[in-house]
């Protein structure tokens, strides 16, 4: 693989470590994004200041250097670009154009599924001309969505019909097809699955609970991720079916996939599905846990189209039975000083720590994903060890403002499993 040439789709730190390991794996890398200071910009040979939803670029590029294959890690819209790029090329992804655009527009996405008959929130789609008729049918509250967008951009409840046009306009912003989707809100619990499919069979790697929090109208902005999974326990044959359906439904026959699940009193409901690695550093929390180097599958597999997740050249230790993620935010104020990351990564079984928002930042209301201050990976033999160290951790944990206060929010009871 050496002298290979790849088109990355996203510099941020959700594909750092992916590019750093392809460096170290002496692969070319062609990276593509609209900021040119993102956290993996020095490590590429050539950047392409461009959008990562931006198709024509991609083809471009792909074309113009002649890569060997197109990827992206961590992030959704991203995907269908790659594919489009590697039409363009013809090089081998592990996803058709079609398929692509099913597991990243969620108008197409939820009509599939809705389609084979999967447990779905009740939903309608409109645009900027529809208003309240639109609701008819749907029980409040309601969600609503952009069908294009990612990070929980856009993402606000209604609890009533008068506040609907508010919602639908601020959903607006964040689509470029300026469409949303509105669903039915459904009081629940998430879960999360990380896979792999080859020639149309799932491996199933983890089930974690997605731990969320709303922020006045912004809803289900993730504080944290947890393994083993409190919400899905006693439910592993119903999450297995719901997988292997949800992966035939989309047409997904190579790659990652990524599903995003709502335990409620009626049953398990079909919130999301993407097919790509997890945005909450995944490549990190979990091959201890499931025996799988995520980033090597993903290159190598990137470069066939296809791996095998059985391989043996992909195999790490299984030394780990539980591990959290917690992914903290700030209150408002200017960031000042941040505390050091020595005295946290330094504790037992903290597998990886950094703050995400540079000292001079200013933090504003809390409204997607984007805007965490920080993360923390913590592996252990059981979910008690791992309760322990983040509670020794969220102590040393400092992101001050001019005043010496600490901005960052006590999410500590997100974080611990109940398990």
């Amino acid at each position: 693989m050496k002298n290979s040439v790849y088109l990355v789709i996203g510099g941020g730190r959700g594909q750092l470590r992916l590019i750093r390991r392809m460096k170290e794996r002496g692969i070319k890398v062609v990276l593509q994004d609209r900021n040119p200071l993102c956290a993996a910009a020095p490590y590429a040979d050539e950047f392409i200041a461009a959008d990562t939803r931006n198709a024509s670029a991609a083809a471009d590029a792909a074309v113009r250097y002649r890569v060997d294959t197109v990827l992206t890690a961590g992030t959704d819209q991203p995907v269908l670009t790659a594919a489009k790029a590697a039409s363009a090329r013809g090089c081998p992804f592990f996803l058709s154009e079609t398929t692509a655009r099913t597991v990243t527009d969620k108008e197409v996405m939820k009509t599939a599924l809705a389609s084979a008959g999967l447990p779905v929130p009740r939903f309608r789609f409109a645009s900027s001309n529809d208003g309240i008729e639109i609701l008819r049918g749907l029980k409040p509250p309601y969600v609503v969505k952009p069908v294009d967008s990612q990070g929980q951009r856009g993402v606000l409840r209604v609890d009533s019909a008068e506040c609907f046009t508010a919602a639908r306009d601020e959903a607006l912003e964040w689509s470029l097809r300026k469409r949303i989707i509105v669903e039915e809100y459904h009081s629940n619990r998430e879960i999360t699955v990380s896979g792999w499919v080859h020639r149309g069979s799932v491996r199933i790697w983890s089930v974690t609970d997605r731990v969320t929090k709303d922020f006045h109208a912004h809803i289900g902005i993730c504080m944290a991720h947890r393994y083993p999974s409190a919400y899905a326990s006693g439910r592993r044959e119903e999450t297995k079916h719901l997988v292997e359906s949800c992966t035939a439904a989309l047409g997904v026959e190579e790659g990652p996939i990524y599903y995003q699940f709502l335990v409620t009193n009626e049953g398990i409901l079909v919130n999301e599905t993407a097919a790509r690695l997890g945005g909450a550093f995944e490549d990190e929390s979990l091959p201890p846990i499931c025996g799988v180097d995520l980033l090597d599958i993903l290159i190598d597999g990137a470069a066939n189209g296809s791996a095998d997740p059985d391989n043996p050249a992909f195999a790490v230790p299984v030394n780990s039975f539980a591990f959290a993620v917690p992914l903290m935010f700030c209150g408002t104020g200017a960031i000042a000083s941040l505390g050091s990351k020595h005295t946290v990564r330094g504790l037992p079984g903290v597998s990886a720590f950094d703050y995400l928002l540079p000292i001079g930042s200013v933090v504003g209301t809390v409204k997607n994903s984007v805007q965490r201050a920080a993360y923390m990976v913590v592996h252990g033999p059981n979910t008690a060890a791992v309760n322990r160290t983040l509670k020794k951790a969220i102590r040393r944990m400092k992101v001050l403002n001019p005043n010496g206060e600490n901005l960052l929010r006590n999410t500590l009871s997100y974080t611990l499993n109940p398990k």
